[in-house]
């Protein structure tokens, strides 16, 4: 894990039938954090998402960043909808992942993320280990 780092949270498989939950480029994210001023969108990003889209997408619009993301089964899309949380099928390998996920957002200072639980508890397990205050937050767009 290499830092400083900021941590871009995207969420894309439970879009569809999810309260009509707006489709995010990974473009709005880097834009979100560089809007905040220099610095604030680091070199290192750790991209966090369940959709494989994203992962191929960030490697080829921003060739020039350190991509770190964990080396995992991921759904393409929308393909695992509202209703099917483990994209590997094996609850296990999905409970390991996200204590993981856990424990690697403490080495960074900054998220772009978009409204939801998950991303409220990166930046809480991001805040325990900086202090609350200390780390720079870009929320993009909403619910629709």
């Amino acid at each position: 894990m290499q830092s400083p780092c900021t941590v871009i949270h995207v969420r894309r498989s439970d879009i569809k039938g999810h309260y009509k939950r707006k489709y995010h480029a990974i473009k709005e994210y880097v834009d979100s954090m560089e809007a905040l001023g220099k610095g604030k969108l680091h070199e290192n990003i750790l991209l966090l998402s369940d959709d494989q889209n994203a992962i191929e997408e960030a490697q080829r619009d921003y060739p020039n960043k350190n991509w770190m993301f964990f080396n995992r089964t991921r759904f393409r899309g929308t393909e695992g909808g509202w209703e099917n949380h483990f994209p590997s099928g094996d609850p296990k390998t999905e409970v390991v992942t996200l204590l993981s996920i856990y424990k690697a957002v403490k080495h960074c200072d900054s998220i772009s993320k978009q409204e939801g639980n998950f991303g409220k508890s990166l930046l809480a397990q991001m805040e325990n280990a900086r202090g609350k205050g200390n780390v720079t937050v870009a929320e993009i767009g909403g619910w629709f």
